[in-house]
C-alpha cells in the first residue's frame, strides 16, 4: 500500500475511533430512559450514580437548541463522511451503523410529559415537540432546564387560549380547539374579554392524571401532586380540562384531557 493509501486509512481510523468514543459518551447514556427504574438495583450504587451524573452532563450539552442541532446534524454528517470517504473495515462499518441508529434513537425517542391521562381519560399534548426535536426536549428534562413557561387564559366556547414565554422572552398567545385540531395556532388579535375560567378543584384535577415513570410506585401520588400545581380549566361544555404539568425543576407542558 502506498503512503497516500496508508494516510487515508490512518485518517479513517482516527475519524471512526473518535466518532465511536464521542458517540458513546454523548448519546449512550440516553439508553437509560428505556430501562425500568428498578434496573439500578442490579448495579453498585457508585456505578449507577456515576452513569446518571454523566447522563445529566451530556444532556446539559444537548439541552440548548443551537447546540442540539449543531451536534446531532454534525455527528450524522461525520458518520456519512466516514462511510463514504474512508471505507472503514467491516467491524467499523457495524460500529458506525449502530452509532447512527443511536443518534436517531436519541433524536426520535418520544417525549413524555410528567403525567399521563388516568384510566378512562384521553389526553392531547399541544406543546409536544416536533419529530426531530424530541431529543432536545428530553435533554432539557434530564438537565432540568425549562425552555418555555405556559399560562392558561381560558376558554371561548370550545377554543382554549393560552400564552407561552420562551427563552427569547417573547410572549405569544395561542389558540387550540381540541375537537378539531391537535396542534395550536398563533393568535394575533386582541385577547377575547369574555374567556371562561371555570376551575376544577385540585383533587378533581389530580384524579384525571397519573405521574409517569415513578419507582417505587407508592411514591406516585406525591410526585403527581408536585407535577400538577394548579387546578384545571374546564371548557364550557365540560368535556375538556386544560392543565399545566411540569417535570421537577424542568420542562412544562400544556395538557388537554377529556373523559372517554
Amino acid at each position: 500500500m502506498n503512503s497516500a493509501g496508508i494516510q487515508t486509512v490512518s485518517k479513517g481510523s482516527l475519524l471512526t475511533n473518535f466518532l465511536i468514543i464521542t458517540g458513546i459518551l454523548l448519546f449512550g447514556p440516553s439508553l437509560l430512559r428505556i430501562l425500568p427504574a428498578r434496573i439500578s438495583s442490579f448495579f453498585p450504587e457508585i456505578s449507577i450514580q456515576m452513569i446518571y451524573m454523566w447522563h445529566f452532563f451530556s444532556s446539559w450539552l444537548l439541552a440548548h437548541t443551537g447546540a442540539y442541532i449543531l451536534i446531532c446534524v454534525g455527528f450524522i454528517a461525520c458518520l456519512i463522511v466516514g462511510f463514504v470517504l474512508y471505507r472503514p473495515s467491516r467491524k467499523r462499518v457495524i460500529a458506525l451503523s449502530l452509532l447512527l441508529m443511536l443518534v436517531l434513537f436519541y433524536m426520535l425517542t418520544p417525549y413524555q410529559p410528567a403525567v399521563r391521562a388516568a384510566e378512562g381519560y384521553s389526553m392531547i399534548v399541544p406543546t409536544a415537540p416536533n419529530l426531530f426535536m424530541r431529543g432536545l426536549r428530553n435533554a432539557q428534562t434530564v438537565a432540568e432546564l425549562s425552555s418555555c413557561e405556559y399560562e392558561l387564559l381560558g376558554w371561548e366556547q370550545e377554543t382554549l387560549f393560552y400564552q407561552s414565554k420562551c427563552e427569547d422572552g417573547a410572549v405569544i398567545t395561542w389558540q387550540i380547539s381540541p375537537d378539531q385540531m391537535r396542534r395550536p395556532i398563533e393568535f394575533n388579535g386582541p385577547i377575547p374579554a369574555s374567556l371562561q375560567t371555570d376551575l376544577l378543584t385540585r383533587d378533581e384535577t389530580l384524579a384525571q392524571v397519573v405521574a409517569q415513570n415513578v419507582y417505587p410506585v407508592d411514591k406516585e401520588p406525591s410526585v403527581r401532586f408536585i407535577a400538577v400545581t394548579a387546578p384545571g380549566h374546564l371548557s364550557p361544555s365540560k368535556r375538556w380540562v386544560a392543565l399545566i404539568s411540569q417535570h421537577l425543576y424542568s420542562t412544562q407542558d400544556l395538557l388537554i384531557i377529556r373523559q372517554r
